[in-house]
């Protein structure tokens, strides 16, 4: 077995907390060479493993573990991330996995790990801007941990795991380019062996373009006088639609540039972005990341209902999977009966894409897996209490109403919305450890909507980014096509499968 090992911990600041003064914020960004929360470690000393017949006895237990370290419960990854990433003893970080008496005590953390010394990148990753000059009724709160994988090679044990590199980022800006009454989320899950560089890279691009689209049509004064009219609704929906669509296309072109070195044949990024101007929210996304509302139907109304604004894009989604057929791309699973559906190209079993569209990913272009995302548009109103944006690490054991029941229940604790994001994050990785042998990547991002309070100011504004009208009760998200048109929008997300889950 594993000795003891003498571990010194230094407490690390906070990673995820706002700039009041206006200035932005990297939280775990490599690029800006901020920590991110990752607890400073020191004085690590590590002595070599030593077998024991109890050792022996583990050995024989991993017998469901596969000769290149895969079950059929991590199947449902992508594939490279479900092969262990070989790393150096002294870039590993390692712990002792909860016993299932820890798990399934009410509100127990999952135990902080036995470290044996720091691992690549286990905190939050997103860039955050709070300014006061934001207008909007909102509170922020943002919540990530890297995930874990079981110990390979000679001495393996169910008990033991090495914690993953972070492919996870997330962006949280409030205002959006200084528009106070504008703001934008995202939410980033990276996949494949560059699937870091990826997501950092595509977070930062989708800004970007977000940005110069917004300031050149103020320049070009091209704002119309918000009126109740189809004609004008279309526009204002044809124009921010294309402006997420470009962000997006500009996004995966931006992967291309060889300054940042990045090999995007096998990695990608699934993204799901949210854009409230006043009270109008649109979402755009690709891949199974997930975007929910958390709505009431009166100030009495104790429980709420998850209004999804997303629809998770895999080819279990019949149009989907029509889609990616018709450009010549083989759908089938990895093995007889284990894991999902994937994408692969039509000779070969590369590279198994569990999703059909992403960023990223371009050795499938020409099959059917594309940057271009869905989009919806939804009228916020009072009854709409918070919003959740989670990568599927949140989602892969949770359905939403499960989430937006668990955010509802906790606040009624009056826990801000930081305390929530990191509750429904540490909520889900105890969820995937009572069922899996890993833990992928978690980040959630929760915003608490105050409209009933404090509606937006100057809300019947006309301007290119002005809502339209007075708000609703409850208006149920549309899909918005190329030309501005809406459609109707009823998502059905995968249910998680149930394996124990507590009732």
């Amino acid at each position: 077995m594993l000795k003891r090992f003498r571990r010194r911990l230094g407490k690390g600041e906070e990673g995820a907390g706002a700039a009041e003064d206006g200035r932005e914020e990297t939280v775990g960004d490599p690029v800006k060479g901020r920590n991110g929360g990752q607890e400073d470690l020191g004085g690590v000393e590590e002595q070599g493993p030593e077998q024991t017949e109890s050792q022996e006895d583990d050995e024989e237990a991993t017998g469901a573990i596969d000769a290149d370290g895969l079950r059929a419960a991590r199947a449902r990854l992508s594939l490279d991330d479900g092969t262990i990433r070989s790393q150096p003893k002294d870039e590993a970080t390692v712990t002792r996995k909860p016993t299932k008496e820890e798990l399934n005590e009410p509100e127990k953390a999952v135990p902080e790990p036995n470290l044996i010394s720091e691992g690549p990148s286990d905190s939050a990753e997103g860039r955050v801007a709070r300014k006061s000059n934001l207008e909007l009724p909102v509170l922020l709160g943002t919540s990530g941990l890297a995930g874990w994988e079981p110990l390979q090679g000679p001495y393996r044990r169910r008990s033991v795991e090495i914690r993953k590199e972070n492919q996870d980022a997330f962006l949280a800006l409030l205002p959006f380019n200084d528009s106070p009454q504008q703001l934008l989320l995202g939410v980033f899950d990276g996949h494949g062996a560059e699937g870091r560089k990826v997501s950092h890279t595509v977070r930062d691009a989708v800004c970007k373009s977000l940005v110069e689209y917004h300031r050149e049509e103020q320049e070009m004064q091209l704002g119309l006088r918000d009126s109740e009219t189809e004609k004008s609704k279309t526009e204002k929906h044809m124009k921010r639609a294309h402006a997420l669509k470009t962000a997006f296309h500009r996004a995966e072109q931006e992967l291309y540039n060889p300054f940042h070195g990045i090999d995007h044949k096998y990695s990608g990024t699934t993204c799901v972005l949210i854009w409230i101007i006043e009270m109008d929210l649109y979402c755009a996304w690709v891949g199974d990341s997930r975007a929910v509302i958390g709505r009431g139907n009166g100030p009495r109304d104790t429980k709420l209902k998850a209004i999804e604004v997303s629809h998770d894009q895999k080819p279990s989604r019949a149009d989907e999977k029509k889609r990616v057929k018709a450009a010549g791309g083989r759908i089938a699973r990895w093995r007889k009966d284990v894991g999902p559906l994937r994408v692969w190209v039509p000779t070969e079993w590369i590279p198994g894409l569990a999703m059909t569209r992403s960023i990223g990913d371009t050795v499938l272009s020409a099959f059917g897996v594309t940057p271009s995302p869905e989009i919806s548009y939804t009228k916020l109103s009072p009854s709409d209490m918070f919003l959740i944006l989670g990568s599927d690490g949140v989602w892969e054991f949770m359905t939403s109403q499960e989430a937006v029941d668990f955010i509802s229940s906790k606040r009624k604790e009056k826990l801000d919305p930081d305390q929530l994001a990191e509750r429904l994050v540490r909520e889900a990785i105890k969820r995937w450890r009572r069922n899996e042998d890993v833990v992928d990547d978690t980040t959630a991002v929760v915003l608490f909507l105050n409209y009933e309070a404090d509606e937006p100011k100057d809300a019947s504004k006309g301007s290119l980014f002005g809502s339209f009208g007075k708000p609703s009760q409850g208006a149920k998200p549309v899909l918005v096509a190329e030309d501005g048109k809406t459609f109707s929008f009823q998502p059905k997300n995968d249910r998680p499968p149930r394996y124990g889950l507590p009732t």
